[in-house]
């Protein structure tokens, strides 16, 4: 997959920004009439005055705004101070700059992913990848770069961040990315099948869905055919059968028999010695 098409938004915030700034930033004189002819000056041209002889100089950034911008030794100045020595700023400072870096971690990831195919196979970048995901303040970015990665691995790693995570923008985005259909085109068939069965909630027309799952389902699915088992939730005292036209056959058993001996896929978990 192309780094173009890891990082669309880039290119377009990058034109929309340039545009805005050439035609609010500058205005242009109205242009002349038609027929108007330029007239002729009888007073002497004016003398246009002459710059400053010297611009005032830059000052340079303060350690504050260094940290703010993610500069690693800023940042590593200011949290050498013990926190009761910090000011407020400062320790505000520090905490964006953090996030800043982590940013940038995730573009750096996006980059990489999308530009080599290759590292798709590495371990360590996927796991980088999936940390960042479950961070809040890296978490919106980290689940685009990982919607856009190559099938199935960009599916698989949203579901997994979806059903980790215990903050709760961070799982509807990535169920909001999950339901996409560019995302689910690319899903593998152990995981489709788990999301139609999961969206599902008539009893006939699990049926067919769970025959499927029980094809091509892996161990992820006993979380929701838990859900299915459970013989109270409905009536006026929920404590009635939502599924019980799957309790009169083997359907349920079966698919739940065959999901557990299929492995999840976890790529991005690095087995430590």
């Amino acid at each position: 997959m192309s780094e173009s098409r890891l990082w669309p938004w880039v290119t377009a915030a990058s034109v929309a920004l340039a545009a805005y700034s050439f035609t609010f930033g500058r205005r242009a004189a109205p242009a002349p009439p038609p027929d108007a002819a330029p007239a002729a000056s009888s007073a002497p041209s004016a003398r246009v005055a002459a710059p400053s002889a010297s611009a005032e100089p830059v000052e340079p950034a303060s350690l504050l705004e260094r940290a703010r911008a993610g500069e690693l030794d800023a940042i590593k100045q200011l949290e050498l101070k013990r926190p009761r020595e910090r000011t407020i700023d400062e320790s505000v400072a520090i905490a964006t700059g953090h996030d800043v870096l982590l940013q940038l971690d995730v573009i750096a990831l996006g980059r990489e992913l999308g530009s080599a195919p290759e590292r798709l196979a590495d371990p360590s970048l996927l796991e980088r990848l999936h940390r960042h995901a479950l961070d809040p303040s890296a978490a919106k970015s980290a689940l685009g770069v990982a919607a856009r990665l190559a099938a199935p691995l960009g599916p698989d790693l949203l579901f997994a961040v979806r059903n980790e995570t215990k903050h709760a923008p961070t799982r509807a985005l990535a169920e909001d990315l999950l339901a996409t259909g560019e995302v689910q085109s690319r899903a593998s068939k152990a995981l489709l099948a788990l999301l139609r069965v999961e969206d599902e909630t008539g009893c006939q027309r699990l049926r067919p869905l769970l025959v499927r799952l029980r094809d091509h389902g892996d161990k992820r699915a006993l979380s929701r055919l838990d859900e299915l088992e459970k013989r109270t939730g409905c009536g006026k005292d929920e404590q009635g059968d939502c599924f019980e036209c799957l309790r009169d056959d083997e359907t349920l058993t079966s698919a739940r028999r065959a999901v557990s001996e299929r492995p999840a896929p976890r790529p991005w978990v690095i087995r430590r010695r």
